[in-house]
């Protein structure tokens, strides 16, 4: 019993050791040699084991490198062993890396170059201005000459329409032509000359108009009065004729172009006073208001004026049955005007001074009266009344005055005895 126990552990050890033979001898490494580029890689793998139980190694990283999964790649011309260890077994594959070999190309023929007429071509190739940036004022006509290359027909054109352009004659023995530039706006403007034929071949001239203004006002006269209503003009002169215009300090006055007077560059500025004061009035050019003169106006109240009596003059207050009661005597008489613009009349006054040289009560004080009337320049009569004294006895003196309303003018008071 016990010998056949051991046949039978005999017989399981003998295919243990069989099996384990077979195995180890199914390990291998799929390449043994191999050559690769440099740059190139290829796959070596151990068969009859897992691929996570080989350790891969190169025998020389500069000629080739092996990842863990056995990716073998070429570094460098030359010759490596690639390692794999398994099981304590060494598995080799030995492996030659080349260079890359560049293949030497076909030199391509060189053609023969068929030969291209040369065609002289029927426009300018430059053209030429003597000037390329001009100021002008406003008439002003400048010539600038344009040299071309070859003296075929060229054209202008501008930006915008500041300037008028003329072509000259071409400048005889020469490619070259004038080109005459006149003002015609304030402003810039881009003239650009071009070829007929090629507008590629090109020159331009950037020009100024400049805006137009006077270097020199002159307002004559200077100082000027007026009476409220009154319009007188004054002479505004300027050097060139350009546009001015006026600034008045305030309404004291108002202002009314004239016309240009003809042949000159002067002009009549009509000013009209509308209320009592001074004003400045400022005129100056129309685009330069340094350039400037200056007038002083004036405004006072109309005229007016009242003739005085001959004096001393004696006038007499009797009844209407030709009875005396008094006679006064007038020394001085004076006026005070106040101009009213609300109503354009003046508040007059009419200051007189006398003595009572006599009267019918002579101790006794009372009231007299002189009469008077203001006549206007035609002879009319526009007021009349009376000037009355103060009470007062025979032989005292007294001062008094009355007042009333006129239009300017010219006016006389006449003095008259009272009944």
């Amino acid at each position: 019993m016990n010998k056949r126990r051991i046949g039978i552990v005999l017989v399981l050890l003998l295919m243990l050791l069989l099996s384990v033979q077979a195995q180890a001898a199914k390990v291998r490494i799929n390449k043994k040699k191999a050559t690769v580029t440099v740059g190139q890689s290829l796959k070596l793998k151990v068969n009859g084991v897992k691929a996570k139980k080989v350790k891969w190694s190169s025998s020389n990283k500069r000629v080739a490198t092996v990842t863990k999964r056995g990716i073998v790649t070429g570094k460098g011309a030359g010759k490596a062993t690639i390692i794999a260890k398994v099981s304590g077994k060494k598995l080799k594959c030995k492996l030659t890396v080349v260079s890359r070999i560049t293949p030497t190309p076909t030199p391509t023929p060189t053609p023969t170059p068929t030969p291209i007429p040369i065609t002289v071509p029927e426009y300018n190739t430059s053209i030429i201005v003597e000037q390329s940036v001009i100021n002008l004022d406003i008439n002003e006509s400048k010539t600038v000459r344009v040299q071309t290359d070859r003296g075929y027909s060229i054209t202008w054109n501008c930006s915008n329409n500041n300037v008028t352009c003329a072509w000259g004659d071409w400048i005889t023995g020469t490619n070259s032509i004038n080109l005459t530039i006149t003002g015609a706006y304030a402003g810039d403007t881009i003239i650009t000359i071009c070829d007929s034929k090629n507008n590629a071949i090109k020159a331009s001239i950037r020009v100024t108009v400049n805006t137009p203004s006077n270097t020199r006002i002159s307002v004559d006269p200077t100082e000027l009065s007026l009476e409220i209503g009154e319009t007188k003009s004054v002479l505004v002169d300027t050097d060139r004729g350009y546009s001015v215009n006026y600034k008045r300090s305030n309404s004291k006055v108002s202002c009314v172009w004239g016309d240009w007077i003809t042949g000159t560059h002067a002009i009549e500025l009509s000013i009209t006073g509308d209320a009592i004061g001074t004003s400045t009035i400022t005129i100056s050019d129309y685009n330069d208001s340094s350039i400037n003169a200056l007038l002083n106006v004036t405004v006072t109240p109309p005229l007016i004026e009242i003739e005085k009596p001959d004096l001393p003059s004696s006038y007499t207050y009797s009844s209407s049955a030709g009875k005396l009661y008094s006679i006064c005597e007038i020394e001085n008489i004076s006026f005070e005007t106040t101009y009213l613009a609300s109503s354009k009349e003046y508040a007059v006054y009419i200051n007189y001074e006398g003595i009572k040289t006599y009267d019918y009560e002579p101790t006794v004080s009372s009231i007299r009266y002189v009469g008077y009337k203001i006549y206007d320049s035609d002879g009319y009569v526009v007021e009349s009344g009376k000037l009355v004294t103060p009470s007062i006895a025979q032989g005292e003196r007294f001062k008094d005055k009355t007042s009333l309303l006129l239009n300017p003018g010219k006016y006389s008071l006449v003095l008259s005895n009272v009944e």
